[in-house]
């Protein structure tokens, strides 16, 4: 709660410093859209385009340039240029957009996607006027927009400005009442991303689950917001297995059976890893085995869920069944360097007192391969200390 009245607070204090920064907005992107234009050889009167050059021949815009299309001509065109973006022919998708652009120089979506066009091709500086365009159309609730001019001011080496922008737009969002889930999920996953990238790990933590709750179907969102993924001295532990959690009952509610699989091929199964491994951290490797279990239920060949699963059963004595389950985990997780420490140190400290030496000479050859991978590895280093 203290985290989601501190992030309100700094949504106002941004949504204030913001408004000084348009005039730096207007300077930096001033004449961007006209540059891009000019280099496709298209002309700017009087505020109109010229679209009677650099479009596919196919177009037919000598009827066009003193009028808006209207809304039908617009939706054949936007058709085309996205079955185009559907084949894989980006740059001859933008003539279609630009057509439109021509005598309705403020249709938002056609500035938004042109925007993004032109940033996945790498043209930072001729994207922004575009997508600064559909975010001011929008009056700042053109999440994909602002979050693409975003992503393109950081490019370009302004980071704060970028983060200004993504912090407005989370602002207008959050003011509006219209605002769908989706654009409020877009903007706040992006922000979440800037401020992890810029350090403040608690505060994207509450961004983060501020998308969840709005996308509950996208697990990504679920995890980002857990801080299992962030450096381990900035997991809240307590707040992670509450989020995840969360997210579980989500998933679990029979109400929600039929799952985006767009975002989550892997159903809750990694839900319950990233549950599992929380468990495992905090020392209870007892409540961690059986969710480690029921991953592998889903996922049998989840590599990673195998090593751990032999890891935690290693830890509480079981290591008959830890030596099984090492073997089943060296043959899919080959290069985790942990669980082949650890396997070492089974075969070399425990098993080999009371089977054959071949245990010991088993261990030191998976050593070997732990060695291999990262000699420095503390675990490495212990399994050293237990082969000799």
């Amino acid at each position: 709660k203290i985290l989601l009245v501190l992030s309100l607070i700094l949504i106002s204090v941004i949504q204030s410093s913001c408004s000084k920064d348009e005039a730096r907005w207007t300077k930096l992107l001033n004449g961007a859209r006209k540059a891009v234009l000019s280099m496709l050889g298209m002309k700017v009167d009087n505020g109109k385009l010229d679209t009677s050059s650099g479009l596919d021949p196919g177009i037919n815009t000598s009827d066009t340039r003193d009028k808006a299309l209207t809304e039908p001509e617009v939706n054949v065109l936007l058709a085309e240029a996205k079955n185009m973006i559907s084949d894989g022919k980006i740059e001859e998708s933008i003539d279609y957009f630009l057509s439109i652009l021509g005598t309705n120089p403020d249709h938002q979506e056609c500035n938004s996607l042109v925007g993004a066009l032109l940033l996945g091709l790498g043209q930072y500086s001729m994207a922004e006027g575009f997508l600064y365009s559909a975010v001011q159309i929008s009056n700042w609730t053109d999440a994909a927009a602002a979050a693409n001019l975003a992503l393109s001011l950081k490019q370009a080496g302004d980071a704060e400005l970028s983060s200004k922008t993504l912090w407005k737009c989370h602002g207008a969002l959050y003011n509006s009442t219209t605002a769908s889930n989706e654009s409020y999920a877009i903007i706040s996953e992006a922000l979440g991303d800037s401020l992890c990238s810029s350090g403040n790990f608690s505060i994207a933590a509450d961004i983060y689950l501020q998308a969840a709750i709005r996308r509950p179907y996208d697990i990504n969102l679920w995890i980002k917001a857990s801080t299992m993924q962030f450096p381990t001295e900035h997991r809240d532990v307590i707040f992670a297995e509450n989020v995840l959690l969360q997210g579980l009952t989500y998933f679990s509610n029979s109400n929600n059976n039929n799952v985006d699989i767009s975002y989550n091929n892997n159903s809750s199964a990694e839900l319950l890893f990233q549950l599992a491994v929380l468990m495992h951290l905090t020392d209870r490797p007892e409540n961690a085995i059986p969710l480690y279990e029921e991953v592998l239920r889903q996922l049998p060949t989840y590599s990673t869920a195998w090593s751990a699963l032999a890891t935690a059963v290693h830890s509480i004595g079981n290591f008959p069944r830890a030596l099984e389950l090492y073997k089943v985990a060296e043959t899919t997780d080959t290069s985790n360097v942990i669980m082949l420490a650890n396997y070492a140190i089974l075969l070399c400290e425990h098993l080999s007192q009371e089977e054959d030496a071949s245990m010991k000479i088993q261990g030191v050859q998976v050593l070997q391969k732990a060695q291999s991978i990262d000699a420095t590895n503390a675990d490495v280093v212990r399994a050293i200390a237990a082969c000799k």
